[in-house]
């Protein structure tokens, strides 16, 4: 089940030009492909006469025509044009149409209603576009379910096992770590002062201090978008202010219940113009998650089998699974809210 009011990350607007691109979200294929005066188009892949993917035929104009039987339908999912005639076929024939708002260099589609999409929901992430962050971006499929990618960004407690080159030396007993709920926003905020800066933040931070005051904020939104800001200045600094920043934002997009697709973008605001750190950057993340915590997601999803109900295993948990916890509940209520209210809604059309 996933959650179909709300925006989910369909790939970076690079992505989408006037070749039609085909993309599974929460299970349902998505042909996308951009319009004439610059939108971007999205149509349930799917033509309704034989189930044949809109994206195996044609594209004419702005509309797609199916290449098995020749009907045609525009960006709004009606069809515009039917080989026949309406002697064939007088009544309405449409595909879903979904919603597209295009933020932050990425692509976002609602999945529901298209009538229903609110932009004012798409998170703040600002610090991709704002000039103030060299940022580098990539992606990677993985063999799970978005939820367990979202547990292991909101619990760095892992760092120190799974990722002993960039922690520094400092352990997560040693931290601060706090559980904040706003609303439907759920924030695991740590606090590291007078830490041992990692190999990495070292290097770029510039300072010739061997301590200083870090932190390494995560925010989460559901079903599944997590900003996160890890930061060191000097001891007794103003955090907020100074020092060195490495915001990062994980877009996590379901493809199926247990294949995630997983676009990142990483900024820093120190060395922007060293090509040399912006390549590392680039590869030195996407081989952390790909060699590192991809396949622990992937293990996890394995001894689940086809299951996606990570509590329903009823593990043991841990103090740093709070946040997880927290989001996963939030999820789960905002799902089942959902489902009733289209529930009501069902009955009251049967009724009326």
């Amino acid at each position: 089940m996933f959650l179909k009011n709300v925006w989910y990350v369909a790939g970076p607007s690079s992505d989408f030009g006037e070749d039609v691109v085909s993309r599974r979200i929460c299970d349902r294929p998505v042909a996308f492909y951009r319009k004439s005066d610059g939108s971007i188009a999205a149509l349930h892949d799917r033509c309704p006469h034989r189930f044949v993917p809109l994206s195996m035929g044609q594209r004419e104009d702005d509309s797609l025509r199916c290449g098995y039987h020749g009907l045609r339908f525009g960006p709004d999912g009606v069809c515009d044009d039917k080989p026949a005639g309406d002697q064939e076929n007088p009544a309405k024939i449409c595909t879903q149409h979904f919603a597209v708002e295009e933020r932050y260099g990425y692509a976002w589609i609602w999945m529901g209603e298209a009538e229903n999409a609110k932009p004012a929901m798409i998170p703040d992430f600002s610090f991709i576009t704002s000039g103030e962050f060299k940022c580098e971006a990539g992606y990677l499929k993985v063999q799970g379910h978005h939820e367990l990618i979202t547990d292991n960004l909101l619990d760095l407690s892992h760092v120190n096992y799974l990722h002993p080159q960039i922690s520094g030396g400092s352990h997560w007993s040693e931290w601060d770590n706090r559980v904040e709920v706003d609303g439907n926003t759920v924030w695991s905020r740590l606090s590291r002062p007078n830490q041992k800066p990692g190999a990495f933040q070292k290097m770029l931070w510039g300072s010739d201090s061997e301590r200083g005051d870090g932190r390494g904020d995560v925010r989460w939104d559901a079903p599944s978008v997590l900003y996160a800001n890890t930061a060191i200045t000097e001891v007794g600094a103003d955090i907020e202010t100074s020092g060195f920043h490495t915001p990062s934002a994980h877009f996590l997009t379901p493809e199926t219940a247990t294949s995630t697709h997983y676009f990142w973008v990483t900024g820093r605001n120190m060395a922007k113009d060293d090509e040399k750190v912006s390549a590392m950057m680039e590869k030195g993340v996407g081989e952390v998650f790909e060699t590192q915590d991809g396949p622990m997601v992937e293990a996890e999803q394995e001894a689940m089998g086809n299951s996606t109900d990570f509590l329903a295993h009823k593990p043991l948990i841990l103090k740093a699974d709070a946040a997880g916890i927290r989001a996963r509940r939030i999820l789960r209520k905002l799902i089942r809210d959902e489902q009733e209210t289209e529930g009501s809604t069902a009955v009251q059309e049967v009724v009326e």
